[in-house]
């Protein structure tokens, strides 16, 4: 385990056992999204291959702390992204198939600039580690498939509002703004860095609180 994931997990574990949160409540959630690219994976060195992803489906759990101010979470989140279109210099765009998975880690922290009776706003921010597999990815004009992955930083930015059903129970929608390190592949015996491809995320979810403590 490198460095920085070992700070990002002292961190979210100092902050929930701070005594910051001695009022607060545990909470557990799950949500489910669609993750679309917002642009290409550009091929650093020679910029002559460009890969397009199609949009996928997101999932996630999380489990953490929070009070009438601000919470952290310790987030598990997957998506799968199928086909798409591949650039090569200036030949015409061709489609591709196989398959991006890409399975984060993040530590995420909120707070609640507006909370009134009918709803609760949220904004938010994540660091965590993703391992980015591509799985069998081939075009027409490639004699063989890209088989390789890549474990990299990723950033997030969270914007949302959550409404309660009960005091415990809440549900939620939410955008996610995801930026990923570069990603260094293996093309049969060529290595490529390409450059991060963000993602937008729109989800929707449902979040559980034990206790009777928080907004």
């Amino acid at each position: 385990m490198k460095f920085s994931t070992k700070l990002c997990f002292f961190a979210v574990a100092t902050s929930l056992t701070s005594p910051l949160f001695a009022q607060s409540s545990w909470y557990v959630s799950a949500k489910l999204g669609q993750a679309s690219p917002i642009n290409t994976y550009d091929e650093k060195n020679y910029d002559q291959v460009k890969f397009k992803f199609d949009d996928g489906k997101d999932r996630s759990i999380s489990i953490g702390k929070t009070d009438n101010n601000y919470s952290f979470e310790l987030e598990y989140s997957t998506r799968t992204l199928s086909g798409g279109t591949k650039y090569y210099i200036a030949d015409a765009p061709e489609t591709f198939t196989g398959k991006q998975k890409q399975n984060s880690i993040f530590v995420n922290a909120y707070i609640y600039p507006v909370i009134n009776k009918s709803f609760i706003a949220f904004v938010g921010a994540g660091i965590g580690k993703t391992k980015i597999e591509w799985n069998n990815i081939v075009s027409a004009s490639t004699a063989a498939s890209i088989n390789d992955g890549d474990n990299i930083l990723s950033y997030k930015l969270i914007l949302g509002i959550e409404t309660k059903i009960t005091h415990s129970l809440r549900i939620n929608a939410a955008y996610n703004h995801i930026i990923h390190d570069n990603v260094s592949l293996t093309d049969g015996d060529t290595t490529g860095e390409f450059t991060k491809q963000n993602l937008d995320i729109l989800n929707i979810g449902i979040n559980y609180r034990f206790g009777t403590s928080g907004n």
